[in-house]
């Protein structure tokens, strides 16, 4: 019975150590696992779910790192900037230039505009600002008929967007109202504004900017109020970004007509300053009487250009002058047409309607109310050598008779 009881005792032990060794040996397996894993998955980061944040932070312009920073030349726009501005071609039939708001609008142009010229050019240097260019365009028989395209080079994308961003702010903050606009290109904005003219006339100026790559380009719109579309701005607006991605070759670069660039010194200006009065001069439809003095003022010589050459042997003249009317009666309808040039021959030439170097000072026709006067120029086709003598004969239709008119020399 002792010896059964041991026997017994001896099996349960030797049981109770296996299950034990057992027990051991799994829970160890079982560590050495779990820690194999843990250090697996150290090695490869394992995707989780993201958590939504409490508050919004908005996107940087920091490129992604499959975008260069800096890109390479062959992306950015750097061709002379009258390439991508939109020629008289694309536009609608019966456009034309204006000219003296046509041609180079550089960082020192538009420095001046600024309070702070010297400040703002450094600014607009520190973005890259190249180049620009802007062509003015007129049909007074559209709808809309005034246009302006404009370009503007920068030397990297991100000058850019800086510069393009700080003139939206600029454009909010001289009384733009936003307009909603698709986007075009990298990013765009429009603005409306809404002002009188000299005739109390409500204007309506509709404005289109975008921005591709490194190059800014903007489109407006002037008319009247009742007749301004938003749509002429955009359609503008649509065929420049087309232009500025597919730029004709460099060596179709459109002939933009400028102004003629006017001497400082030499032959070619001739400063007078000159006075002479005319009266009473009796106007005999209205019967009243008035007294006008003209001044002289400067005369400068030009050859013209792509849009206007003078014959051979001759050369143009353009005549600065002011004129006032000293009154009691009004000078009624003063114009460019009361002004003659005589040559050496004695030949009396009448003035042009148009001449290349005029249009930012053309006279135009007006009433002059007592005290009033203006200033202008007049420009005739004249020969490159010979005296020259500026008649104003308020009694053009008859003979040149002593005190009926005003001879200034121009050439002695």
């Amino acid at each position: 019975m002792n010896k059964q009881f041991f026997l017994i005792t001896l099996t349960i032990g030797l049981l109770l150590t296996a299950c034990c060794n057992t027990a051991e040996k799994t829970t160890t397996s079982s560590v050495e696992v779990t820690e194999e894993k843990i250090t697996t998955s150290s090695e490869a980061p394992v995707l989780t779910q993201a958590q939504p944040t409490s508050t919004y932070v908005p996107p940087t312009r920091t490129p992604s790192p499959t975008i260069e920073l800096t890109p390479t030349p062959a992306s950015l726009f750097m061709a002379d900037p009258r390439l991508y501005v939109l020629p008289i071609e694309d536009m609608p039939s019966g456009f034309s230039y204006i000219l003296e708001d046509t041609g180079t609008v550089s960082n020192e142009f538009v420095a001046q505009t600024r309070d702070n010229p010297d400040e703002f050019l450094t600014r607009i240097e520190e973005w890259g600002r190249v180049d620009g260019f802007s062509v003015y365009y007129e049909n007074t028989r559209a709808a809309t008929p005034y246009v302006q395209i404009s370009v503007v080079i920068m030397a990297a994308p991100d000058g850019a967007q800086d510069y393009f961003e700080y003139l939206r702010g600029e454009r909010i903050q001289t009384g733009g109202s936003p307009v909603s606009v698709p986007n075009l290109a990298d990013g765009s904005y429009a603005f409306t504004t809404t002002f009188t003219d000299a005739q109390d006339n409500q204007i309506r100026e509709y404005e289109v900017s975008f921005i591709k790559r490194n190059v800014i380009g903007t489109t407006r719109t002037w008319a009247m109020a009742h007749t301004a579309n938003f749509d002429d701005a955009l359609t503008y607006a649509k065929k420049l970004v087309s232009r500025i991605s597919e730029p004709p070759p460099e060596t179709v670069v459109p002939a933009f007509p400028t102004r003629v660039p006017l001497p400082t010194s030499g032959p070619d200006r001739i400063e007078i300053e000159e006075t002479q009065t005319l009266g009473p001069i009796w106007n005999s439809t209205h019967d009243e009487n008035y007294t006008v003095e003209i001044a002289l003022h400067e005369v400068r010589f030009n050859s013209g250009d792509e849009w206007g050459e003078p014959r051979e042997g001759y050369v143009y003249a353009l005549v600065d002058l002011s004129v006032s009317n000293l009154g009691p009666g009004l000078l009624r309808n003063l114009g460019w047409s009361d002004f003659q040039m005589r040559d050496g021959n004695g030949v009396l030439r009448d003035s042009e309607s148009w001449l290349p170097g005029t249009d930012d000072c053309w006279l135009e026709f007006v009433d002059l109310s007592p005290d009033g006067s203006i200033r202008g120029c007049v420009g005739f086709e004249v020969p490159m050598e010979g005296s020259l003598e500026l008649i104003y004969a308020p009694y053009q239709y008859e003979a040149l008779e002593e005190g009926r008119y005003l001879s200034f020399t121009i050439r002695p």
